[in-house]
C-alpha cells in the first residue's frame, strides 16, 4: 500500500508483478483510480521516453487498475468510447471498448499518430498543435479504414505514422483516399517512429529537423 500511495520515491516497476498472458485480457482489467500523473516511477518512465510530465498531463492520466486480483498502475490515454490505453515500463494493454482517441478543438487541421507516445512526442516538439490541430491517436492501425470518412472531412491532415511495413501501408492508403493528407514521416527518417527518433537522436539534431520540416 505504501508503494501504491506514492510515498516511496525509490519504488521501481521491477517490484510490480508482470501480468501474464492469461491475466492481460481486456475484459479482466478493472480501473480503480484515475488521477493526475504524480507518481515518481511514472515520471521516470516518461523521462525514459523523453516526455515531460507536464506534456503527458495534457492528454493522459495516472491509472491504477486490477488484473487478476493484483494492482498495477500506468500512464493512461482515454479513447472516445471510454476505454483506456495503458502503458508502463514492462507492459502495455487496453480496456474495453477499444477505439481511437480524438482530441477535438473545432479545427480543420488534423495530426495523426499510431500510439500515445508518438502523439506526446509530437506535442513535445510542436506544443502549438493543441490549439491549431485536432489530434487523432489511432491506438491500432486496424482503425484506419473505418476512420477514412472522418479524416477526409479535414482540410489539412498531417500523418506521423510508423515507418514499418504496416505504417507505410496505412500512410499510402490515407494519401490515396484523403487528398488533403501529407506524409510527415520523413521527419524521423530511418527510425521506426517519432518517439524512437527523439529518444535516440541528439537534441540539436531534433531541433534542426523540426525547423527543416516546418520550412518545407
Amino acid at each position: 500500500m505504501e508503494r501504491l500511495s506514492g510515498n516511496m520515491d525509490h519504488f521501481s516497476f521491477h517490484r510490480q508483478p508482470i501480468p501474464n498472458e492469461k491475466e492481460e485480457g481486456e475484459s479482466q482489467i478493472e480501473i480503480i483510480e484515475v488521477k493526475e500523473i504524480e507518481y515518481r516511477a511514472l515520471q521516470t518512465y516518461l523521462s525514459s521516453r523523453k516526455i515531460l510530465p507536464k506534456t503527458a498531463r495534457k492528454l493522459c492520466k495516472e491509472i491504477h487498475y486490477l488484473i487478476g486480483g493484483r494492482t498495477y498502475f500506468g500512464i493512461g490515454l482515454q479513447n472516445r468510447s471510454g476505454g483506456w490505453e495503458l502503458r508502463n515500463s514492462y507492459w502495455k494493454g487496453s480496456t474495453s471498448p477499444k477505439d481511437v482517441s480524438l482530441i477535438k478543438n473545432d479545427s480543420k487541421n488534423l495530426a495523426i499518430t499510431e500510439g500515445m507516445f508518438d502523439m506526446l512526442t509530437l506535442l513535445e516538439l510542436r506544443p502549438e498543435l493543441l490549439k491549431t490541430h485536432e489530434l487523432l491517436v489511432l491506438n491500432t492501425t486496424a482503425f484506419v479504414k473505418r476512420m477514412i470518412t472522418e479524416i477526409g472531412e479535414y482540410e489539412n491532415v498531417e500523418l506521423f505514422l510508423d515507418r514499418d511495413k504496416t505504417g507505410l501501408g496505412m500512410t499510402e492508403l490515407l494519401l490515396e483516399k484523403c487528398p488533403y493528407s501529407r506524409d510527415m514521416s520523413s521527419l524521423y527518417g530511418s527510425f521506426k517512429d517519432i518517439n524512437e527518433w527523439k529518444v535516440k537522436s541528439a537534441k540539436d539534431e531534433v531541433r534542426q529537423r523540426i525547423q527543416d520540416v516546418s520550412l518545407s
